[in-house]
């Protein structure tokens, strides 16, 4: 009795994982405005802030606009976590 317990238990643990939301292929800088716009609870929105790693970073920095070639990443100019470095 108590292995079929477990085995009910584990088939429902990997069915609630296959039923769980996939995480998004982000390939260009237009998947990232499009998750961000569809994907994120507009309640939480204005709250909310994008994390990114060395190398995301690194080619978020390089994006450039269409009308006057300025990247899209600017310093903040006022970061309330602090730092020399802050961007």
């Amino acid at each position: 009795m108590a292995k079929k317990v477990v085995v009910t238990r584990n088939a429902k643990i990997i069915e609630a994982m296959n039923n769980a939301p996939k995480k998004p292929t982000l390939a260009k800088f237009d998947d990232i405005i499009t998750m961000i716009n569809t994907a994120v609870d507009p309640a939480i929105k204005s709250t909310s802030f994008l994390l990114t790693n060395t190398s995301g970073f690194n080619v978020l920095s390089e994006v450039k606009g269409m009308l006057w070639g300025v990247t899209y990443c600017n310093p903040i100019q006022h970061n309330p976590i602090g730092g020399a470095n802050s961007w």
